[in-house]
């Protein structure tokens, strides 16, 4: 049967067929068994059914709940019996399942004797319904807080306590909690939570808005948040999920809260373990509770600003008595500052005493070179008087090339905080005789001149100079002497050597069994005579060899591979005596230096290592490196070896033909080409050692090659 169309047995009048449809309320005619036989326009709208078979073959009592089905079938019965009408208020479901309240009228119809009939007229009042529940909802709300708390003060922190522990008793909820937004962190906080079966408790929990964004917008954007069955709603991220999942919470209803228009947080109610489809008197008990929050905040809120304003008339109140009391100060410091003007008074005297006492022409000046100001002992000879200078620039005062180099020490002066120095040199104006100057400036940080003046000092230094020039002199006559006998000691060196390896080829043609006795023991001291000189004119020339070879080329150099010769070279004492070398060099490795001097430092400390070893314990030497500064590092050799008394030899210890054990055969030379060849690459050796405890070579090596900046931060390095 087509819904809105008319059977033969309820035909109805074209013109009340138009009054129907075009109601405000919803109609429909009823066979006696609930049957729907037509229902209007607004009828289907209300009820979310947008095509007439929807409603085809449809009871009427399937659109009430359970109870409200038996109970509209008992009032149809009875209006039937009595053939009258009835009317009252119900509950109807939409198609979708949603519930509405509406107020109806159901009127009796007989239209033949075998069938009766039914016209139902149905006004929505939902929204006036939840207007009406929201207001009682609200007043009953108030009165239970008001039966547990009669004194109710407004405290915020009480407020939330009894709210949620009101909405969990009174709901038959699992857990009421509150999360606050913390506008400084960005996160969400859980100030409080009421548990159904522990109790109130401290919230711990927190989300944090920069990792999840969405969260707070999600939250602001709408009031209300009802999810009846949380894993099945799509509407929340998998993050969220995961989080009630994490405390089994299966249903939730979020509700926001603002105070004075700003949102603060939400009121978060939850069942664990089970799913609830949360009605509309639920919401509006959750939102009234939350309502409640928000005007108690306000209050709470508005009581601090009152304390606030209150405290700030207080400090305003002090601060007017501060004034005064400031004011007598004032005044005490005016009588002050007199008396301090006439103690600077008193001061500049004296510092001008102090200036004319100095040996130094002292003098203010402004960044153009004009001279401000002017003081000088009477005792300073010069060339112009010191009221001389006032008013007049560099360039008026002194000859021309010195005048510009003074110019360009005051613009760098002006240009840093730094202090400039700089010499010059002025004959004097009757003798002519030639004098030394040095100059200091400096800016001013402050100045009754005003920004850009500086203060300068200059002080003769002709005595100074000539004695540095003296110094000079001497250096030079050192330096030259020390190549004269470098001269001698090489033309010796290789004069002797032509005559000498005669001698040892003459030696080694006589033979010694023929000889008697007496000529054996002379012919045994020649030899060795001869061996000796042969040893010495070696290490002299060994010597010269190291002092000529300072300029030798500079490589990249790996101590690795260095070391790995120095073991092939060293292999039969390795083996020998069993040694150990044992190596890190993972701080540096590479470095750019003399290879081969680097080669012949770690043979002479490793070879003394093994050749002063402890009787019967195998040698062990450890090599490795560490990184000081940005261009220092540091190499470390230590051994265990006989160790050295460096109280008895610590100044004679880099000695030439220096030995501090003579158990075993040696010269004394190595350690003296190490300490060489390390200042030959502009290191710093140093020595830890104590007898039978072994030692430690420690030398500081630079990674750049510019002499000046590595001997400044080798003189500052602890190596």
């Amino acid at each position: 049967m087509a819904i809105n169309r008319f059977t033969p047995s309820v035909k109805l009048y074209g013109v009340f067929e138009e009054i129907v449809e075009s109601s405000s309320d919803c109609t429909f005619i009823i066979h006696q068994s609930g049957k729907i036989l037509y229902a209007n326009n607004q009828a289907k709208i209300l009820l979310g059914y947008t095509e007439d078979v929807e409603l085809d073959g449809l009871e009427i009592w399937d659109l009430y709940p359970v109870s409200e089905s038996h109970f509209m079938q008992n009032v149809a019965f009875r209006c039937a019996r009595q053939m009258n009408q009835w009317k009252g208020d119900g509950i109807l479901f939409t198609r979708k399942g949603n519930t509405i309240y509406v107020r109806q009228s159901l009127q009796y119809h007989k239209r033949s004797h075998d069938s009766v009939y039914f016209s139902l007229r149905i006004h929505d009042i939902t929204e006036k319904k939840y207007k009406e529940d929201k207001r009682e909802y609200y007043l009953n709300t108030l009165y239970k807080l008001s039966q547990a708390h009669p004194v109710y003060s407004g405290d915020f922190e009480e407020t939330v306590a009894l709210i949620t522990k009101t909405a969990v008793e009174t709901l038959g909820l699992d857990k009421a909690s509150l999360w606050m937004y913390q506008e400084g962190k960005d996160i969400f906080q859980q100030t409080f939570a009421y548990d159904a079966k522990t109790g109130a408790s401290e919230g711990a929990e927190c989300i944090s808005c920069k990792e999840h964004p969405q969260f707070k917008q999600t939250f602001e954007e709408q009031r209300i948040w009802v999810f009846h069955k949380i894993n099945e709603d799509i509407r929340i991220a998998q993050y969220a999920k995961d989080y009630f999942n994490k405390y089994n919470i299966h249903s939730l209803i979020v509700v926001q809260f603002r105070a004075e228009g700003k949102f603060k947080g939400g009121l978060c109610c939850s069942f664990v373990d089970r799913y609830h489809t949360w009605t509309p008197r639920e919401q509006d008990f959750i939102s009234s509770l939350t309502d409640l929050l928000a005007l108690c905040l306000e209050a709470q809120e508005r009581k601090k600003a009152e304390q606030r304003t209150k405290q700030i008339l207080k400090e305003h109140q002090l601060l007017n008595e501060q004034l005064l009391q400031r004011e007598k100060e004032l005044q005490h410091h005016l009588q002050e500052a007199v008396a301090l003007k006439e103690k600077l008074a008193v001061n500049q005297e004296h510092y001008l005493s102090i200036a004319e006492v100095l040996p130094d022409l002292l003098f203010v000046i402004d960044s153009q070179g004009k001279f401000l100001e002017a003081y000088a002992s009477e005792e300073i000879s010069y060339y112009q008087k010191e009221q001389d200078f006032l008013g007049k620039k560099i360039d008026d005062i002194f000859p021309k090339p010195l005048s510009k180099k003074l110019n360009n020490t005051v613009q760098l002066a002006s240009q840093s905080d730094e202090i400039q120095t700089v010499e010059y040199a002025l004959r004097k104006p009757h003798s002519g005789e030639l004098e030394w100057y040095e100059a200091r400036v400096k800016k001013l940080k402050k100045s009754k001149y005003g920004e850009n003046c500086l203060v300068a000092t200059t002080r003769n230094v002709t005595e100074h100079k000539l004695k540095n020039l003296h110094l000079k002199k001497i250096t030079q006559d050192l330096v030259s002497k020390n190549k004269d006998l470098e001269q001698f000691a090489y033309i010796t060196s290789h004069d002797l050597r032509a005559p000498l390896a005669n001698i040892q080829g003459l030696v080694n043609l006589i033979d010694a069994d023929e000889l008697n006795p007496d000529n054996q023991q002379l012919f045994s001291l020649l030899n060795t005579a001869t061996e000796n000189l042969d040893s010495v004119i070696k290490d002299i020339n060994l010597i010269l060899e190291l002092k000529n070879d300072v300029k030798e080329v500079r490589e990249w150099v790996s101590l690795n591979s260095l070391i790995q010769k120095v073991k092939e070279s060293l292999k039969g004492q390795i083996q020998s005596t069993q040694a150990s070398i044992l190596t890190d060099f993972e701080s540096i490795d590479e470095f750019f230096t003399i290879k081969s001097y680097v080669r012949s430092i770690l043979y002479n400390l490793i070879n003394n290592a093994i050749k002063y070893r402890q009787p019967d314990v195998p040698p062990v030497i450890t090599i490795r490196t560490k990184k000081l500064t940005h261009n220092i590092f540091c190499l470390y050799i230590s051994d265990n070896g006989l160790g050295i008394d460096l109280e008895l030899h610590q100044k004679k210890l880099f000695g030439l033909y220096k030995r501090f054990h003579t158990h075993v055969g040696g010269k004394g030379l190595g350690l003296y080409l190490v300490k060489s060849q390390v200042d030959a690459i502009h290191g710093k050796i140093s020595v830890e050692s104590s007898l039978n405890q072994g030692t430690i070579f420690k030398i500081c090596i630079p990674l750049s090659t510019e002499k000046k900046s590595i001997h400044e931060e080798l003189t500052g390095t602890k190596c």
